[in-house]
């Protein structure tokens, strides 16, 4: 398959990124979520999924539902299983950093956590490399996201 003719893509789309003026001459993207054309896709065997067959490194996830429907539960369970490495649900995990914000539950959410490491790890948890993060910012408040995304670069 060669390239594409200028006629394969609808009036008025392009290959390239869209631009916008940036106030100083410069333009920055007026696309904030990457593509990726398809002949210029490429795929790196050589990473190892978080969770088997569920969540991909890079990957993006949704848990929604009804107010007490187990969300947090769900969550919480896979976040652990991955911070220890320990297989969830039957999936091998890849051990990584987890950062889970209450954004909801607040500082009630640690009892969930401790409950779990006590009954799963024990004494001999050491370090687990999981940080709970006991308020989560207000998504309507740029300041608040620029707080949370500077504190998550640091952990």
């Amino acid at each position: 398959m060669g390239k594409f003719d200028d006629d394969a893509f609808p009036p008025g789309s392009t290959k390239e990124r869209p631009k916008r003026p940036n106030g100083d001459g410069s333009h920055l993207s007026s696309l904030e979520f990457p593509v990726v054309w398809l002949n210029d896709a490429e795929v790196n065997l050589d990473s190892r999924a978080i969770v088997k067959g569920l969540i991909e490194p890079g990957g993006f996830g949704l848990i929604y539902g009804p107010s007490g429907s187990g969300k947090s539960f769900f969550t919480a369970d896979i976040a652990q299983c991955v911070a220890t490495g320990q297989p969830w649900r039957g999936r091998k995990t890849e051990r990584k950093l987890v950062v889970y914000v209450a954004a909801e539950a607040g500082a009630s959410i640690l009892r969930r956590f401790v409950a779990w490491r006590q009954e799963r790890l024990g004494e001999s948890s050491g370090n687990v490399p999981l940080a709970i993060i006991t308020r989560g910012p207000n998504l309507l408040i740029p300041a608040q996201m620029e707080m949370l995304c500077l504190q998550l670069k640091e952990l």
